[in-house]
């Protein structure tokens, strides 16, 4: 069981450093003139939120509150603990999927989608054993 909490562990940190990355959110801006300009952002930066792209920023926050879990799972070794990390990861996973809906979808979103299912697939596994 301790080693399915540093496995989603490392699968988290590694989640959270392409988070971090200043090209996981695109913003979509209009010019006068009718160009469109394509502007990037981290997933932590409150500027995509303010232009209504609702999806990052929750996603960051529950992979923080999700490596938070992780690391007094480390300490405690409790399987319930394994259960909490494969909900929360879910639901990051869902929210992380809202940037299709304003065609802001990047590979660094597409990635992080990917390991928080991952994330979310060996905490149930390892709840189960």
């Amino acid at each position: 069981m301790k080693k399915y909490f540093y496995i989603l562990l490392l699968i988290v940190f590694s989640a959270l450093i392409f988070e971090a990355l200043p090209f996981g959110v695109v913003l979509h801006f209009g010019e006068q003139d009718g160009t469109v300009i394509e502007r990037t952002f981290s997933y932590f930066n409150l500027t995509p939120w303010g232009y209504a792209c609702l999806g990052p920023l929750p996603t960051a926050v529950l992979t923080v509150a999700l490596s938070i879990i992780l690391i007094i799972g480390c300490f405690k070794k409790k399987r319930s603990l394994l259960l909490t990390c494969a909900i929360v990861s879910a639901v990051a996973a869902l929210i992380s999927v809202l940037p299709f809906i304003d065609k802001s979808f990047t590979w660094i979103t597409g990635i992080v989608t990917l390991l928080l299912c991952g994330t979310t697939v060996c905490g149930f596994i390892g709840y189960k054993t």
